[in-house]
């Protein structure tokens, strides 16, 4: 039997069980990928767990107030129960939740490690930062050893680590995707399914769009238009970020020296404006002004059948959609499709670094730090015991038909095997996300915050038919 305990402890969270028949029913393509490299291979055991022993140990868990899953888990519940389990295995721990507002709640992390109040665990948002603090952070890297490190799948580690080290326990992905509907993309000719396993350039997709006909504009798009652009955006490296001295200095948390910068490609910014506008000239976009409300116009197009493609929306309003199209109703027939991608990114010699920092996949884990006030040397341990517990428990959201889906390899298989297409978008997603993937520690998301905010207005131009960004 291989163990699975974490590093330094003789207990751990006992996984949930495995669904019987998952490989026999991972069938096609999607059976292909799983055996395939980029899931790793390996069992892992069922393994006891035990309390520790002493005196009490009070772990502080931050995390997110989540709304309301789309099978109708309420998230505060679903987390006050996963943390009832653990101190049931653990008899001297417990557990204080903290639930943070999803919008301020980065801006009170960010002061609160500042004024060093530190909580045991912290649950991430896909797309957060992987490196918050190096005063106060401990690197899962410390713990995810052997056996254990093997559960997760290879992009979610790749996501969960800056600087060389992985950092965050990954507990969940989110990817950008089209919403389409299959029906009039099969009529023109366009297969959803090649689509997902190869991919789709710009120049193939507003030529593939030409083909479809409707009352309206072929894609709908919630919101002013600046989500659509997005995922169409790539960073890139403008610093190395200093000498070691000054590296090592920003890793201790004492904020010295030069560090890495990235901004927003403007040769990507450009051809991304470019390629929105041959779209709208084509038909494909809708026209400044023609759907009346940007946001609930763009939804209803798309709702009532006018639009085949709803773009830019956020993966909670396409895991609502796809979970309402399992029945039958205005959102049936729906399907998740790649974002189109530029010409340099499509082929077999894709230029990987140009892929790095898109925010096309976001992982969401947990990070575990050393408070100032943890004298109890078993708390660390214990920290680490809950937040790797709570990683193998996975994300309400994250078991939908959505484009959120987990990023531990057995609950990926068990998703996976009742997903049907949703699950070959996700296979073929971490596929391509394989060694063009990064996180980013707290001062870069930050300043990555910042360029979109300020990049905000100018692709908000260009979407009402303005001059757009200066490149």
């Amino acid at each position: 039997m291989m163990d699975n305990r974490l590093a330094g402890s003789g207990k751990v969270a006992q996984p949930p069980p495995r669904a019987p028949g998952i490989r026999s029913r991972a069938g096609g393509v999607l059976g292909v990928l799983v055996a395939g490299s980029f899931l790793l291979t390996g069992g892992c055991a069922q393994v006891r767990e035990t309390g520790p022993a002493g005196g009490r140990v009070t772990l502080r868990l931050w995390d997110y107030r989540w709304p309301t899953a789309p099978d109708g888990t309420a998230y505060a519940q679903w987390l006050e129960r996963q943390v009832r389990v653990f101190e049931a295995a653990h008899p001297s721990v417990e557990v204080q939740i903290h639930l943070l507002d999803p919008e301020s709640g980065p801006v009170a992390v960010r002061r609160s490690l500042a004024e060093g109040r530190v909580p045991d665990v912290l649950g991430t948002r896909p797309g957060d930062p992987v490196l918050f603090s190096g005063r106060w952070q401990v690197p899962a890297e410390r713990f995810l050893r052997g056996a254990v490190r093997r559960r997760y799948l290879p992009p979610a580690l790749e996501l969960a680590a800056a600087g060389g080290r992985v950092w965050i326990w990954p507990r969940w992905f989110v990817a950008d995707a089209w919403l389409a509907r299959s029906e009039p993309l099969r009529a023109a000719g366009v297969a959803a399914e090649e689509l997902v396993v190869r991919g789709w350039s710009w120049e193939e997709a507003a030529r593939r769009l030409r083909r479809l006909r409707g009352s309206g504009p072929l894609i709908a798009v919630p919101g002013d238009g600046a989500a659509f652009f997005r995922p169409l955006l790539a960073w890139e490296r403008v610093g190395e970020g200093g000498n070691a001295v000054s590296r090592l200095r920003r890793l201790l948390g004492l904020g010295a020296g030069r560090r890495e910068r990235w901004r927003v490609s403007p040769v990507r910014l450009r051809a991304a404006t470019d390629w929105v506008r041959v779209l709208r000239a084509g038909g494909a976009l809708p026209r400044p002004g023609s759907l009346g409300d940007q946001g609930q116009g763009g939804l209803n197009a798309f709702l009532t059948g006018r639009a085949a493609i709803l773009a830019g929306a956020n993966p909670w309003l396409s895991s609502l959609l796809l979970h309402r199209g399992r029945e039958s109703g205005p959102a049936a027939g729906l399907v998740l499709l790649p974002v189109p991608t530029p010409p340099e990114e499509q082929g077999p010699r894709v230029a990987r670094p140009a892929l790095t920092k898109t925010d096309r996949l976001r992982l969401g884990g947990l990070a575990v730090f050393r408070p100032p006030d943890a004298a109890d040397p078993r708390r660390l341990q214990l920290a680490a015991e809950l937040a790797y517990f709570l990683s193998l428990r996975g994300h309400p959201w994250a078991g939908g038909a959505g484009p959120a889906f987990p990023a531990e390899r057995e609950a990926w298989l068990r998703w996976a095997a009742r997903s049907g297409p949703s699950a070959v978008f996700s296979a073929f997603t971490l596929h391509r996300a394989r060694g063009a993937v990064r996180g980013m520690d707290l001062e870069t998301w930050t300043a990555a915050e910042e360029t979109w905010r300020a990049l905000g207005p100018a692709l908000k131009a260009l979407w009402e038919g303005g001059a757009g960004p200066v490149t």
